[in-house]
C-alpha cells in the first residue's frame, strides 16, 4: 500500500476565477479529491489526500501556472498506525 499525503496547496492568485479554473482542471487530470477549498480575497487553499508521486507532479504543475504567485504546499505523512499525520514538510515557489 501506498503511504498517504495530506497535502496542503496556499498560494496568490492574480485572477481567482480563472486560477481555480485551471486547478480544477488540473485536479481533473491527475484524478486528485479535494477535501476543502479556501478562499480570502486573491489568496486561496486547497487541501488534499494523494501519493508522492502526485503531490509532487502537483507541486510541478501548480508552479507552471502564470496565475499564482508564492505557491507553497504543506505535506503531512501519514506514516503511523493511527492514521494520524505527522512530519510537516514546505515547499514553496515565488
Amino acid at each position: 500500500m501506498e503511504e498517504m499525503y495530506r497535502i496542503t496547496a496556499l498560494a496568490e492568485a492574480e485572477n481567482v476565477m480563472r486560477a481555480l479554473q485551471r486547478i480544477a482542471s488540473l485536479i481533473a487530470r491527475n484524478r486528485l479529491k479535494i477535501s476543502q477549498i479556501n478562499l480570502a480575497g486573491e489568496f486561496l487553499s486547497l487541501a488534499l489526500q494523494t501519493d508522492a508521486d502526485r503531490a509532487q507532479r502537483l507541486l510541478v504543475q501548480l508552479r507552471k501556472m502564470a496565475d499564482l504567485h508564492d505557491v507553497k504546499l504543506v505535506i503531512k505523512h501519514n506514516n503511523n498506525k493511527r492514521g494520524e499525520y505527522e512530519h510537516n514538510q514546505v515547499l514553496s515557489h515565488r
